[in-house]
């Protein structure tokens, strides 16, 4: 995660995992990619505001899988 201002940030990972090609055979993708990414606006010190993109390929697939997401976060300490 990286602050960007004193209400921005951002945060990012990608990850990759793979596999025996012998076991399935010689022309199937036996490997594993995701990106993830979010950005983020503190409105107050309670609540933060949230959007983020995740994108996936899993073994044996061609496509991309995407999904995007939004989120508000409200925390603030009872005690």
């Amino acid at each position: 995660m990286q602050i960007l201002s004193p209400r921005w940030f951002g945060a990012g990972r990608v990850e990759h995992a793979s596999g025996p090609t012998a076991a399935i055979g010689p022309n199937v993708r036996t490997a594993l990619d995701m990106v993830e990414t979010t950005a983020g606006f503190r409105v107050t010190p309670e609540i933060t505001l949230r959007a983020s993109y995740d994108t996936r390929r899993f073994y044996a697939a061609s496509q991309w899988d995407h999904q995007a997401g939004t989120s508000i976060v409200w925390a603030k300490r009872w005690w």
